[in-house]
């Protein structure tokens, strides 16, 4: 118990909102004109498992790898998001980011547990209502510029690097001495809506919720 708790209180749990990140431009075009950007998005999905097993290559022992690659992505953000002043593509990177974020909580690793026979029903429900005001804001977002979320998410969650993300995440719970089995029946409790109160996107990703609440949909327009 002592592993899993020290393990919850340093993953990022939100590592999948990387791939969204990365490939996020090339999935507006996708759902505009397929067949423009399978090849974007493929190359994209290659680079993407070479940083994976990099992080993997370079990991020692006792580090969450999951953390060294979210760190690794963030200081690529922060470069993109301070070499723009265009508010509507700053709104864009951080709505594919909160989508990113949401559906590792709410799909991704909920079919993960079940996998494992072990239905996380509590930490999906917990996570959906401690952000429903920033799924709203998102899901108006992609409504003003007809961008369909789930076709997105059909996109991304069939790419390796989604899935390679999601094992490394995983991978890195078993570094820390908390099996898959441990970790998925510790979400399955009631224990995990105290974790879901701290792993707010507005604590992860403080600069990414701003932008995300604050910009007004006028800019869209």
């Amino acid at each position: 118990m002592d592993n899993l708790k020290t393990f919850l209180r340093k993953m990022s749990f939100w590592v999948i909102f990387i791939i969204f990140f990365i490939v996020g431009k090339e999935a507006v075009h996708y759902m505009k004109s397929e067949n423009d950007t399978r090849q974007s998005i493929k190359k994209v999905d290659a680079e993407f498992n070479d940083i994976i097993e990099t992080v993997r290559s370079e990991g020692k022992n006792g580090e969450i790898l999951s953390e060294n690659l979210r760190l690794k992505v963030m200081e690529e953000t922060k470069k993109r998001l301070s070499t723009t002043t265009n508010q509507l593509e700053k709104l864009n990177t951080v709505t594919y980011q909160f989508y990113g974020f949401y559906f590792m909580n709410t799909r991704a690793r909920f079919d993960y547990c079940e996998g494992l026979g072990i239905r996380i029903t509590t930490f999906v429900n917990a996570f959906k209502s401690s952000h429903k005001n920033e799924l709203e804001k998102a899901d108006a977002v992609f409504h003003e510029q007809n961008i369909s979320k789930e076709k997105l998410w059909s996109i991304i969650s069939n790419t390796s690097s989604f899935k390679n993300t999601l094992e490394l995440d995983m991978e890195s719970a078993e570094n820390q001495g908390v099996s898959k089995e441990e970790f998925c029946v510790y979400l399955a409790s009631e224990d995990s809506i105290d974790l879901v109160n701290e792993m707010h996107f507005s604590k992860r990703a403080t600069d990414q919720w701003k932008i995300l609440m604050n910009t007004p949909l006028s800019v869209l327009n």
